[in-house]
């Protein structure tokens, strides 16, 4: 009697944790799992990963499990997977697609009913998020001989494709040394010499836009490059990218299971359909440089040349800002002497050294250290590129400390405070301004009139993600530990701010200068500077309890 498995579906695996608890979930809901062996080919398992496959694996007998150490391509592991399949079918599931349950055995039924097709595939419905149904089907062309020219220059046999593990025999296997096309490649290969079938119903869920997804890692008009010329496909080639594309691949070899072996197939294309082909190439290519060009021109202009006035006028504003601030306690500082710390603010340390202190100045980030003002310059060779969580000063050595919204960017705030105080002497002042949840709204606000129209043409220039997307009209925080702009506008109340400083200091005086939105940001409150009332930011000046 043969017990040997039917068919036998591949999943590869690597980096799926979000992804591993549902894709067993919807395994279980798979019908036919009788007839099916599972390939589970794990690359580089992570110990979370390791710890959700051994929680499901005790509910499936159909399952083996392989561990490959090292992460290898893709191909490379599904061509793996082929040598060790004991099926008569072979199929694929990707862990971050979902396979409708009537799916693999829709597949087998269509080969058993067409002994002379190789491949079945079927329609998909792709989608943004996981699992949740696409509204448009792809609709892939019916195989027959009139629409088989299709199948020799596009890619439709889907993400779901099953096919007879005997072809391996007469095509060979999958090209490892592509990335993320290897299944076009081997699907006109295939269609060179076997016809295929289409199933009637849709075999699943393609999830279409993922961070890491292979097929946005910018490489496929590399490698539809050396597959074009290959199969004859002159009039999709794009010449611009022709020199890249011999540098990277082997256009007359294939790789399988990491040996080299010459690509004998011969392109069913007449003479003239191949030289015709390379009109529309030089009109496609034409067409790609001139994007390329314009993209690059006004990325130089926008990003680079657009900085430059931005810059400067971000300096101009915060200048301003911190002049206000200084000019608040100036003359409360006349009456100290001695060492001065300033905390992520190198403006006020060149201010302090002006009163006669000797200055000193901390900055995890050397690069951004305050007003971008060439007499700053000098101020650099004094500041200390270390964390405020952890001075490295003696107790009780500064007779001030100022901080000038930086405590907003510690990771840990009472432990900077907690140092703050240790460093303080004893008759010290401690001077700490923080934004107030009116500068937070203020800069939501002003997202939407000033930056909106950046932040879209950045997300078209460089960003590919609907995550970066979404944070145009959603937008992350300032620089603090919040998660978004939302959150700083409740955290940043003032009562908020006294409370956490008078757990360590004794709060002496407390001043709200001006509202001052952040440097990048143009003030469209200007009355509310006037109003102590409504601040943008707070300033508590204290002293050790």
């Amino acid at each position: 009697m043969n017990n040997l498995p039917k068919i036998t579906l591949l999943t590869s695996l690597y980096r799926c944790e979000d992804f591993l608890a549902r894709y067993f979930d919807a395994l279980a809901r798979l019908e036919g799992k009788e007839q099916m062996e599972v390939l589970l080919l794990h690359n580089a398992p992570t110990e979370q990963e390791l710890a959700i496959v051994t929680q499901y694996l005790p509910h499936f007998d159909c399952i083996r499990h392989i561990i490959i150490p090292e992460c290898e391509g893709l191909y490379r592991t599904w061509n793996r997977g082929i040598a060790l399949a004991q099926g008569e079918y072979i199929t694929v599931w990707n862990v971050d697609d979902v396979r409708f349950p009537k799916s693999v055995l829709q597949q087998a039924q269509a080969l058993d009913e067409n002994p002379q097709a190789a491949i079945a595939y079927g329609d998909i419905r792709p989608s943004d998020q996981y699992g949740v149904c696409g509204g448009t089907k792809n609709n892939s062309p019916v195989y027959s001989q009139a629409t088989k020219k299709y199948f020799l220059r596009e890619y439709h046999i889907s993400c779901f494709q099953m096919w007879r593990k005997s072809i391996h025999q007469t095509i060979g296997y999958y090209d490892e040394q592509f990335k993320c096309i290897g299944d076009f490649d081997f699907q006109i290969r295939a269609a060179l010499h076997f016809p295929f079938v289409k199933t009637d119903e849709v075999l699943g869920i393609y999830l279409a836009e993922r961070l890491g997804k292979l097929s946005s890692n910018g490489l496929q008009p590399l490698e539809h490059n050396v597959v074009y010329p290959r199969f004859g496909i002159y009039r999709r080639l794009n010449f611009c990218l022709l020199p890249e594309s011999n540098r990277k691949y082997q256009r007359n070899r294939m790789l399988f299971f990491d040996e080299w072996h010459d690509f004998s197939e011969q392109p069913t294309w007449d003479k003239w359909y191949k030289t015709l082909g390379f009109v529309p190439a030089g009109f496609t290519s034409a067409y790609w440089l001139c994007k390329q060009l314009a993209k690059k021109t006004l990325s130089y202009i926008y990003f680079n040349l657009n900085m430059i006035v931005k810059n400067k006028k971000i300096n101009q504003r915060q200048k301003k800002i911190r002049d206000i601030e200084w000019n608040t306690i100036a003359d409360t500082l006349k009456n100290f002497e001695g060492n001065f710390l300033g905390i992520g603010t190198s403006y006020a340390m060149d201010k302090a050294e002006s009163l006669g202190f000797q200055v000193y100045g901390i900055e995890p980030y050397l690069n951004e250290h305050g007003v971008a003002d060439p007499r700053l310059k000098k101020g650099i060779n004094k500041i200390r590129q270390e964390c405020a969580e952890q001075l490295p000063f003696p107790d009780r050595f500064f007779q001030v400390v100022y901080a000038s919204h930086s405590l907003v960017h510690f990771r840990d705030m009472q432990k900077g405070l907690s140092e703050m105080l240790r460093v303080l002497d004893k008759e010290g002042l401690a001077i700490i301004v923080v934004p107030t949840g009116l500068i937070a709204f203020a800069n939501l606000i002003n997202q939407y009139p000033f930056l909106t129209y950046r932040q879209t043409a950045q997300f078209f220039f460089k960003a590919s993600t609907l995550k970066k997307f979404r944070h145009i009209f959603l937008p992350n925080a300032q620089g603090s530990q919040n998660a978004t702009i939302a959150e700083e506008f409740l955290d940043f109340k003032i009562k908020n701010w006294k409370r956490l400083v008078e757990c360590y200091f004794k709060i002496n005086q407390m001043i709200v200068p001006c509202l001052h939105p952040y440097p990048n940001f143009p003030r469209i409150f200007p009355y509310i500077s006037n109003n102590n009332k409504a601040s943008g930011s707070v300033m508590f000046i204290c002293s050790k309890k």
